[in-house]
């Protein structure tokens, strides 16, 4: 959970370093179903997003409890940098 506060506190400094760190679960998912991958392209955290997609491990096809994936996000945040990532990757138009 220390990753998602990171992103919702727009601190990059702090959520590359976690995301470095092998014992960070990469995948939590917080009270609203989001990810650390959501909150970063909700807080247009593209350098955080991009490492996060980079790992393989961020849960990218969450679907929040809004019914919103990363690839949602990065779409409607105009980052189309981690869209295209996140497709290149495989993930999923749901």
């Amino acid at each position: 959970m220390d990753l998602i506060k990171a992103c919702i506190s727009h601190d990059t400094e702090k959520a590359l370093g976690l995301i470095m760190n092998n014992d960070t679960n990469l995948g939590s998912v917080d009270d609203c179903g989001k990810t650390a991958l959501i909150r970063a392209c909700q807080n247009k955290m593209t350098e955080v997003a991009l490492e996060l997609i980079k790992t393989g491990h961020a849960k990218s096809e969450q679907v929040d409890n809004y019914g919103y994936t990363a690839l949602i996000c990065a779409c409607y945040f105009n980052m189309t940098e981690v869209a295209l990532e996140l497709i290149k990757t495989g993930q999923s138009f749901q």
